[in-house]
């Protein structure tokens, strides 16, 4: 079933985006999906050096166990995301949609 909107309104970055012409819920999922591969891309070459105190600063124990298998990885990001379970890579995942905004955008200044 096809949803036509002519316009939808997107909260992002603290701001509000407008997209036009967006035909179907579909369309909104995979403008989604590329907003947070690039975000995710850009973040794995330039994350912060404090990432992991930020994310799980409510359970630094964890923070602590999570930055010694970091450190012992070398900084590969992907490598950590996959040695996450379920919980904490959905934690990561959402601290950085929520939190890293230093990725090149899509679309100039709608973005």
């Amino acid at each position: 079933m096809s949803v036509t909107l002519s316009r939808i309104w997107i909260k992002r970055e603290q701001k509000i985006i407008k997209k036009k012409s967006i035909k179907n819920m579909e369309d909104c999922k995979y403008l989604n999906g590329k907003y947070a591969i690039n975000k995710w891309i850009f973040f794995t070459f330039n994350y912060p050096h404090d990432f992991i105190e930020r994310c799980w600063s409510n359970e630094p124990i964890l923070a602590e166990h999570i930055r010694s298998k970091f450190n012992k990885y070398e900084g590969d990001m992907n490598r950590l995301y996959c040695e996450l379970d379920k919980a904490n890579s959905e934690k990561l995942l959402k601290w950085v949609l929520d939190n890293y905004n230093s990725e090149r955008k899509l679309y100039g200044d709608l973005d």
